[in-house]
């Protein structure tokens, strides 16, 4: 049996979907198509319809910009293990405790100086108070 090229059933323009035409050609409730819709911020042409490529994109998600997201999310992860092996990275509660040490030193060494007046001191401390080492 011969096959005749000519005839097809793809249409000559690219198909247009309303969410209730989604919905019977997909089984999937408009209201949901509507809400993944909006979700994947796709917004309809100016006719008030979707493009096929929109409607599955809505339905399925962006295959290749997620696959790109975790290819970019693991390049991350080695970046910061990497860092960590080569020791360019400190734990936060390392960096948090010796910089308490470091306030408490300042403070005793302010407190301890005699050279340096009570105005002056309390000057310092309340800087020195005033230092955010954590958020």
């Amino acid at each position: 049996m011969e096959i005749d090229l000519e005839k097809t059933n793809i249409p000559s323009e690219p198909l247009r979907w309303s969410a209730l035409a989604a919905q019977r050609e997909t089984g999937i409730n408009r209201a949901t198509i509507q809400k993944r819709l909006a979700g994947a911020n796709i917004l309809p042409g100016p006719d008030g319809l979707y493009s096929t490529r929109d409607l599955l994109k809505s339905i399925h998600g962006d295959i290749a910009a997620e696959k790109l997201r975790k290819i970019e999310l693991t390049n991350e992860r080695e970046e910061i293990k990497n860092a960590a092996l080569k020791r360019e990275l400190i734990p936060a509660k390392e960096v948090s405790k010796n910089l308490n040490n470091l306030t408490l030193a300042l403070r005793s060494e302010i407190l301890g100086c005699a050279d340096i007046t009570k105005d002056r001191k309390d000057s310092l401390l309340r800087h020195l108070k005033g230092v955010k080492w954590t958020e």
